[in-house]
């Protein structure tokens, strides 16, 4: 009995009785009485020791190895004296051991917030089963998010940016110090309005980096206006690249021109097309020079449409003096890109008709009409 109320919470004042094993079910289930009388109200704060009735709290607590701990606790309630306080009757309460209205004890809560910390809330649900303590994922997270935030000074290079709550629906934006290189907060949008609240909130910042989002920058303005804003490398970088594509997508063409030199064969763009004849099976690879670049905005239909048309025509040539073409793509979506007539596709092999299961049925129905 003794060896069993030291393996207990530190709480004075506990008596225990009548402790029982439960083997099939590996449970343990002690029974917990108050020594104390008398108890402060949880409003006025006034020790009251009108006994008003008693009732039982059941608390979970950390396990015995592999045995579940079930505590049954003996608690009284109390009426407060006190005329002016609305708190008419009130339980005894045990701070140092379990919290108001809770199923569990602190330590094992805080055992289970720490779960939730390291794994989140479903991957630490798997593992608190083979702890012996057994908790959903919600109730993880929901201790999760009872933990308080910690308490920063504000940081004097702050770097902006969004995040995704939701990818391509919902984003939000994360402060981030980059002296510690730490989150510091995480705001509900990216409006300019909620940068600006909190910069007005957390004065201080003296320079910030960002990308050029509009919002952001009028955010810093109106927040911070004497915090210097710098433009990061990875934004200037993915901004120069994405121009850079831009225009040599553009100028494609004119790229080629000058790359090639006069007179050298131009490279084939890729080996997605060739025709081959089936007497020699020769492989003749289309060139840039038959192939249309795709992305070219600056060169206008009618010319896009002639080189298509000189492209069939050539195609159309090859295939009368039998050659056939290979592809890594069938027939028929030649003809949907205009490469080939639709007269000149045809069957490899006959299609196949099989019969159904239902076939036997069908004759004999057919025999009886």
């Amino acid at each position: 009995m003794e060896t069993a109320l030291h393996l207990l919470p530190d709480c004075p004042g506990l008596t225990l009785n009548s402790p029982y094993f439960d083997a099939s079910q590996q449970e343990v289930h002690l029974h917990i009485e108050i020594n104390d009388i008398g108890s402060p109200c949880p409003r006025c704060q006034i020790n009251s020791r009108a006994l008003h009735s008693h009732y039982v709290r059941q608390v979970k607590d950390l396990p015995w190895g592999e045995w579940t701990v079930h505590l049954s606790i003996t608690a009284h309630k109390y009426r407060c004296r006190m005329p002016d306080c609305p708190q008419q009757v009130f339980c005894q309460r045990l701070p140092i051991m379990v919290a108001p209205w809770a199923r569990r004890t602190l330590r094992l809560a805080e055992g289970q917030r720490q779960l939730g910390l390291a794994l989140g809330g479903a991957a630490g649900a798997r593992l608190a089963v083979k702890q012996r303590t057994s908790v959903s994922r919600s109730t993880l997270l929901r201790l999760v998010r009872s933990v308080p935030c910690p308490i920063f000074t504000t940081p004097r290079v702050l770097d902006i940016d969004d995040w995704a709550m939701r990818k391509r629906q919902r984003y939000g934006t994360i402060l981030v110090d980059l002296e510690t290189r730490r989150p510091v907060a995480l705001l509900a949008d990216r409006k300019a309005t909620t940068l600006h609240v909190w910069l007005e909130a957390h004065p201080g910042v003296e320079i910030v980096t960002r990308d050029r989002y509009k919002a952001f920058a009028d955010g810093v303005s109106g927040g911070a206006p004497q915090a210097q804003q710098v433009l990061d490398r990875f934004h200037l970088m993915q901004n120069l690249t994405g121009a850079l594509e831009k225009v040599f997508g553009q100028s494609r063409m004119a790229l080629e021109t000058v790359l090639v030199p006069e007179g050298a064969t131009p490279l084939p763009v890729a080996p997605l097309l060739a025709v081959h004849d089936l007497s020699c099976n020769p492989v003749m690879p289309l060139t840039a020079a038959l192939l249309v670049p795709p992305g070219l905005p600056t060169i206008s239909s009618k010319t896009r449409r002639q080189r298509r048309i000189e492209r069939y025509e050539q195609i159309k040539a090859w295939h009368a003096q039998g050659w056939t073409i290979r592809v890594g793509r069938s027939a028929r979506s030649l003809v949907s890109l205009g490469l080939i007539a639709a007269a000149s596709v045809g069957r490899s092999r006959p299609m196949r008709f099989q019969n159904s299961r239902a076939e036997p049925g069908n004759l004999t129905l057919t025999k009886r009409i």
